[in-house]
């Protein structure tokens, strides 16, 4: 017969927690894995649609903000969790004249 062990279900349980990603972390990952402007571009209208100048998309439940700007030579994507910025990126286009 098996001994239950009931410290094992606890770690298990414990690191299931942990990899447990929201909406916008989910998000935030994907943008980091971005390389330039157009990628990012991309990557940010195909999740909330087309926007050009600022957008805010509040996610209420988990006490968290997304900044979008794009102001068609720069983009920004911010995630902000209770008010404070935790992670930002952004990319100018250059032209490849210069």
């Amino acid at each position: 017969m098996t001994e239950f062990n009931q410290y094992n279900l606890y770690s298990m349980h414990y690191a299931q927690n942990m990899t447990k990603q929201d909406e916008v972390d989910t998000l935030v990952e994907s943008v980091k894995l971005t390389r330039g402007y157009t990628e990012l571009k991309d990557l940010l209208m195909s999740h909330f649609g087309e926007f050009d100048g600022e957008k805010w998309v509040d996610y209420d439940e988990l006490h968290k903000s997304v900044y979008l700007n794009h102001d068609g030579e720069n983009i920004e994507f911010c995630a902000l969790k209770n008010d404070t910025q935790y992670f930002g990126k952004g990319f100018r286009l250059i032209s490849k004249n210069n």
